[in-house]
């Protein structure tokens, strides 16, 4: 028997319902013709294979002699009124069946965990062409990102770690994959001079530079604020003394360091009495 119809449907535009009369629950919706659009739903429904479930579910519980197909509006066939008019109807109604309450948008819409695993597999390995790439460049060319995206974009990554962080061997995407010549020219010539963001930096001026407090071999307090050109004047090992000042070795080369505070200073000052205390810029 199938649907019971309200009024002809055929080539009307306007605003329907799908309605189950046991207790009047409903499905609201637009179309430019209903004819067409009544029997997609039923081809759905049929198929076991409607986008609304608990539609899908109360037609196979209750069958299809329940349901009555309504017109409830007709209006000229622009798609603008058509989806006000379908709004206008969805907010009065609250129709039980329809999934997205936005007429014409997918909001709060949400797959099953089946179709998102099927999503998945059928674009795992897919390698969009030349073709495909330019023109995604090219739509993205000129384009400004909102500035609140771009500040939980920014707060994100402040506090993630790359999804790559720490991969490394045969787990690495990079693993087996050689560089050209020209590329490695490329990105050679892109940290030269000016385009190394160092360029011109020392550790005096660094913003992350330490101070220090070194002891050296004759029990000389000195106090420095750049390790590594410490280390290089006095031929000793960055990563060692690093390793002192955090405790993990004693000394390095009958060296002591230490990380600076004044409290650290004075006690150092009554272990090891100075005539004049040297301070390395």
């Amino acid at each position: 028997m199938g649907f019971k119809i309200v009024k002809n449907s055929n080539k009307i535009c306007g605003i329907y319902s799908i309605t189950l009369t046991l207790d009047g629950r409903q499905y609201i919706g637009s179309s430019s013709n209903m004819k067409r659009r009544w029997n997609e739903h039923k081809g759905l429904l049929y198929k076991n294979n409607h986008h609304s479930k608990i539609l899908q579910n109360s037609w196979n519980k209750y069958g299809e002699d329940c349901f009555v197909f309504e017109i409830l509006e007709e209006c000229e066939p622009i798609k603008e009124i058509l989806l006000k008019k379908e709004q206008y109807y969805i907010d009065t109604f609250s129709p039980f069946f329809n999934i997205c309450k936005v007429a014409g948008n997918r909001t709060g819409y949400k797959c099953s965990k089946e179709s998102i695993e099927k999503s998945r597999i059928a674009r795992t390995g897919a390698k969009r062409t030349k073709e495909q790439k330019q023109r995604i460049s090219e739509s993205q060319k000129g384009k400004r990102k909102n500035p609140d995206h771009v500040e939980n974009m920014r707060k994100y990554r402040s506090t993630h770690k790359a999804w790559n962080f720490g991969i490394k061997g045969e787990n690495s995407h990079a693993f087996g994959v050689k560089r050209t010549i020209e590329q490695i020219i490329n990105i050679s010539n892109s940290k030269i001079a000016e385009k190394n963001p160092m360029y011109g930096k020392t550790g005096k001026l660094h913003h992350n530079s330490k101070k220090y407090i070194i002891i050296n071999a004759i029990n000389e307090i000195e106090i420095i604020i750049c390790l590594k050109e410490y280390c290089r004047n006095n031929s000793l090992s960055q990563g060692h003394m690093t390793s002192v000042a955090q405790g993990k070795r004693k000394s390095h080369k009958g060296c002591s360091c230490f990380y600076y505070s004044d409290e650290k200073y004075k006690e150092l000052l009554e272990q090891y009495p100075q005539e004049q205390e040297k301070q390395v810029a």
